[in-house]
């Protein structure tokens, strides 16, 4: 069983993307060859809002690419702080869509995958973003002007989450340390990084939008390389 990881593209957000999405294909050419399932992390886009007939075209590509392996691959989107609007459109490429948490027992151990901006204890931008009036309100907006505010809105949100973190912060760990499970991972940090307590383990696959890193786990482990095959750190189950 290979499991392979990947997490905070912001697939529309930089000045890199020609290079992003073709450092992106190359990593999915892998996956064809190797994986058994493929699971993103969140904030695939820096931000994905579906009206009732419309995409934004720009993402299109992206998406295309991903639905050319999930045919043959189970592919599981689980959605970020910047894609949380994720429905049926991304569901009817074959991929399954989780708002939240997605748990599996490997080995004997349960593992979770989150993005990990939802498990801060506070009251959640989530919350206010997925409240379903505005969602109502910014679907009758046209896709054009829309996707102005929605670079807005990234904006906010980046500034909110303090991404970018190099250690995994305390709140994390709060919010482990009082529910069942062996290792958490998540995206979100951005730095690709892991800490262990009680032998219980917090990972970070880091990001494709600075580190261009992604992580592969099996019965044994969770492995996060970059692009090139170097190993950043190996963590034992």
């Amino acid at each position: 069983m290979k499991i392979y990881l990947f997490s905070d593209a912001h697939f529309g957000f930089s000045d890199k993307e020609e290079i992003k999405f073709i450092k992106f294909k190359k990593l999915l050419e892998e996956i064809k060859k190797n994986a058994n399932k493929f699971i993103i992390i969140g904030d695939l886009f820096d931000f994905w809002f579906e009206y009732n007939s419309v995409i934004f075209s720009h993402y299109f590509k992206v998406l295309f690419e991903i639905y050319n392996i999930s045919n043959n691959i189970e592919t599981i989107y689980i959605a970020g702080n910047h894609d949380l609007w994720i429905g049926n459109f991304i569901k009817n490429l074959n991929i399954r869509t989780i708002i939240g948490k997605y748990e599996i027992k490997l080995n004997g151990k349960k593992i979770i995958f989150a993005h990990g901006d939802d498990l801060k204890f506070r009251i959640k931008t989530r919350d206010v973003l997925k409240n379903s009036f505005l969602v109502n309100i910014f679907k009758t907006i046209h896709p054009d002007i829309g996707i102005k505010i929605a670079k807005f809105i990234s904006k906010i949100s980046r500034k909110a989450h303090n991404s970018h973190l190099k250690e995994i912060p305390n709140w994390l760990w709060s919010y482990f340390d009082r529910v069942e499970g062996d290792v958490l991972i998540i995206g979100h940090l951005h730095s690709p990084t892991y800490s262990i307590r009680n032998n219980k383990k917090i990972a970070c696959i880091g990001d494709w939008l600075e580190h261009y890193t992604y992580g592969i786990l099996d019965e044994n482990e969770l492995k996060v390389l970059e692009l090139e095959g170097k190993v950043i750190y190996t963590l034992n189950l």
